[in-house]
């Protein structure tokens, strides 16, 4: 199976890349000549390291450069995460490439609350300047404004080489104003190789330490031993953190371009208000379809063209088309648990049709449901709607499963891909609130998983509670036995000569305790699953 998955992620590359491609017009020297730069540095040797040779390196440094994929959001949100870490034992500033240095005084308005985001962007000339993917910075803008950073203007206008030499002047012109601050500088990947805007800033201030970190390079990502390690670096000073494969970087340089790079009735209104909520478009469709065929045949299922083509794809733009459909179910009870569905922002299959609601468009739950589709087409004409109204156990199983497939279908898509696992459970059960919701499926999950041996224990277990409940602790299960699974599959190597009784117990049989009881124990053996926490990156 390990050899139909990478089949599976390098045709996804090759899929992605050259669709990204097509959007690509013709280049000047220079941007050609820092491409190919980029390439090779990041061509060089490295070695595989742990998350805390980076925190070192980042705690002996007064600047760190973080490298941006303007279009992909997990470029930023793991600014987010390192800014947290940073403030908690120092005061740290953050300079951003996409707002001109001229316009510095729309930041300061803007994080001191004198303006709204709307005046923000216009202040800015986001609609004209910039126009990436604005839900992706504004998460770090309020981390700045929770921590009191100060967050700098680095970019100007000019050529990219006369761009890094302006920026680089403005670097060290912040840091000899800030003697006791560090800098972070969250800056394009291209800029950001040791020979171009780093060296400029080590040409005007030579003592300064600096640390280097490249985001999800696709050179480092096919040389991996383990397609999911997280840090890597190629000196003590210049790390990669890789959190993400290049196709999911690629494909939404591919959203960005069909929705907004040419979009000549471009509203900075309305983008502002939808931005976090991303609609489908006309390839998407055409994209899910790829992506089951792939898995079909990397899971070994094998299932026909025809059959795969056969599903209606809707998002929240097209709630009452998904909410006709809800209503046409016999039972009340399911009738508003899909609308809670809704309601939540929770994707999902619509049992008896072949609708799937996506509420919010990405790569993660493309995949996710990607992978329900595989599931309710092996399942076709199995599908028992009265069951899963009014038995309480198979309908917490039937969640169970699904999420399990479908969380195990997009990691392998995007191996990156994390969930909370017991450590992380644990921890909630102890610091939520006492009678919060948070605290009471934290604890039925953790009953669960002590109680995965004992059938009637679980019936007792899961009796009573109302739908939602049994909702929201079947996707946490699902999720944690999916990232178990890929475990002890892909990453200790374990269960690959089981794979067909796996498949067997994934997606030919229907949800049942029994059935349950089997697949938990033959890759939860005893208590083992007690060691387990989410990665940090």
């Amino acid at each position: 199976m390990a050899s139909e998955i990478l089949g599976l992620q390098k045709g996804l590359f090759d899929y992605m890349k050259k669709k990204a491609s097509e959007f690509e017009v013709e280049e000047s020297p220079l941007l050609e000549s820092f491409k190919k730069n980029q390439t090779n540095m990041a061509s060089r040797d490295f070695e595989e390291c742990a998350i805390e040779d980076l925190l070192k390196s980042i705690e002996d440094s007064r600047l760190v450069f973080l490298g941006d994929f303007h279009t992909f959001d997990q470029q930023s949100r793991n600014l987010t995460r390192l800014m947290r870490w940073m403030t908690e034992n120092e005061s740290i500033m953050l300079g951003v490439e996409f707002v001109q240095q001229d316009k510095q005084e729309a930041i300061e308005l803007f994080s001191d609350q004198a303006i709204t985001a709307m005046e923000f962007l216009e202040m800015i000339n986001y609609s004209e300047s910039w126009r990436f993917p604005w839900h992706a910075y504004k998460p770090f803008f309020e981390m700045a404004r929770k921590k009191k950073v100060e967050i700098f203007a680095l970019n100007s206008k000019g050529s990219l080489d006369e761009r890094d030499a302006n920026a680089a002047f403005k670097i060290s012109k912040i840091l000899d104003d800030n003697p006791e601050s560090k800098l972070i500088v969250f800056f394009g990947e291209l800029h950001i190789a040791p020979n171009k805007l780093p060296h400029r800033v080590k040409a005007l201030l030579p003592d300064v330490k600096q640390t280097i970190i490249h985001q999800n390079l696709d050179e480092v990502y096919w040389k991996l031993k383990e397609q999911d390690d997280e840090v890597v670096k190629f000196t003590d000073r210049e790390f990669c953190l890789q959190t993400s494969p290049p196709w999911v970087k690629y494909e939404s340089m591919v959203y960005w371009f069909e929705n907004l790079c040419e979009d000549p009735d471009f509203d900075l209104h309305q983008y502002l208000m939808g931005s976090g909520t991303l609609a489908l478009n006309s390839n998407v469709p055409e994209n899910f379809h790829y992506l089951c065929q792939e898995l079909s045949q990397s899971l070994i299922l094998n299932l026909d063209e025809e059959s795969l083509e056969d599903f209606n794809l809707v998002d929240h733009s097209q709630i009452p088309i998904i909410v006709e459909k809800i209503e046409k179910l016999e039972s009340k009870e399911l009738v508003e648990f899909y609308k809670t569905l809704i309601a939540r922002g929770k994707s999902f299959h619509l049992p008896g049709t072949n609708y799937l609601y996506c509420s919010n468009y990405s790569m993660n739950r493309l995949s996710f449901l990607a992978g329900l589709h595989l599931f309710e087409t092996v399942q076709k004409d199995k599908t028992n709607l009265t069951v899963i109204s009014e038995d309480r156990i198979n309908f917490f199983l039937r969640f169970c499963q699904q999420n399990l497939i479908g969380y195990f279908s997009s990691k392998l898509i995007n191996p990156y891909r994390k969930t909370d696992m017991f450590e992380n459970i644990e921890k909630t059960f102890q610091d939520a609130l006492e009678g919060s919701n948070e605290k009471k499926n934290a604890k039925l999950f953790l009953s669960i998983l002590k109680e995965k041996e004992n059938p009637e224990e679980l019936k007792k277990l899961l009796d009573g509670h109302d739908s939602i409940t049994l909702f929201y602790v079947g996707r946490f299960l699902g999720k944690f036995l999916g990232e178990v699974l890929y475990l002890r599959i892909f990453n200790e190597k374990k269960l690959l000569l089981q794979y067909e009784e796996i498949k067997e117990r994934l997606f030919m049989s229907q949800a049942s305790l029994d059935n349950f009881m089997v697949f938990t124990n033959l890759i939860l053996p005893g208590e083992t699953y007690k060691d387990l926490r989410k990665r940090s990156f």
